[in-house]
């Protein structure tokens, strides 16, 4: 289900962004899960719990396929065991339904550039204090990299600023927190 949409995983963190007051953890450190299997905690822990329900409606989408395999019945098969997989392949089914309908209704933010590319990310950073303020992690691994950004404890934010010749840019801004690096 991840693959089949992954504008709503890549747009989770930016959801977050236009809303304000996203931490890092939420927002600029998360990364779209590969797989269900890899997705359903980090998103849990980083409250994105839409990204975190499409996930486990993947990993029953794994269920599915055994369960329905038991419905046509067989005198080989315990009723009870028909009887429950028909059911639960039910279940399953109309959670997938609801999900479905959720997807339909799901609305990206407005953005000017898609962020499914490095330049896309770029062209938000290029206007904002962000890109000065992370400019010496450059050097650093991802975790230690992902620590000072925790340590920080900015709250971070997209919004419009003004551009040249009266156009508006989407940026992305800090807010509060400690930016000396230690």
């Amino acid at each position: 289900m991840m693959n089949n949409n992954p504008a709503i995983a890549l747009y989770a963190p930016y959801r977050r962004l236009f809303a304000s007051n996203a931490t890092a953890h939420e927002s600029i450190l998360v990364s779209p899960p590969i797989h269900p299997v890899l997705g359903v905690h980090p998103l849990m822990s980083s409250r994105h719990y839409t990204l975190a329900l499409i996930a486990v409606i993947g990993l029953l989408s794994e269920v599915l396929c055994v369960t329905l395999s038991a419905i046509p019945f067989n005198p080989a098969t315990l009723y009870t065991a028909y009887n429950v997989s028909t059911w639960v392949s039910v279940a399953i089914l109309i959670l997938m339904l609801l999900a479905l309908l959720f997807v339909f209704f799901y609305q990206e933010p407005v953005m000017p550039i898609k962020p499914d590319t490095v330049a896309g990310n770029l062209v938000y950073l290029c206007d904002g204090s962000l890109a000065e303020m992370l400019k010496d992690l450059g050097g650093h691994t991802t975790k230690e990299r992902n620590e000072h950004i925790r340590r920080m404890g900015l709250r971070y934010e997209m919004g419009y600023s003004p551009g040249p010749g009266g156009s508006r840019l989407v940026v992305l801004a800090a807010r509060g927190g400690v930016t000396a690096w230690q």
